[in-house]
């Protein structure tokens, strides 16, 4: 799973917003588990589905919190999100 710097730290950033320890932490080893590519533009992690699943929990849960606007918009933290949510929804599994 390849996802952009901005998406990284988007979710590494929000990780307070999830109130139950365990969960918290299983999501900071997910992340903990990729690489930054030499270019710095995109960071590498090994998932399993069980992981993209928890990743993409998280990621609907801060899109809910944080990424939209009054109107119900998707403010630039959501649009982040939304991209990822979209990426994690398109894998593919053997």
């Amino acid at each position: 799973l390849t996802l952009t710097v901005p998406q990284v730290e988007l979710l590494k950033v929000h990780l307070a917003l999830i109130t139950k320890t365990e969960q918290r932490q299983r999501l900071q080893c997910i992340l903990a588990k990729g690489v930054f590519k030499a270019d710095l533009s995109r960071y590498v992690l090994k998932v399993s589905v069980d992981e993209v699943n928890d990743l993409l929990d998280f990621s609907g849960t801060v899109l809910c919190q944080i990424g939209m606007d009054k109107e119900s918009e998707p403010n630039e933290s959501g649009v982040i999100l939304e991209s990822l949510i979209d990426k994690l929804s398109r894998i593919k599994w053997p």
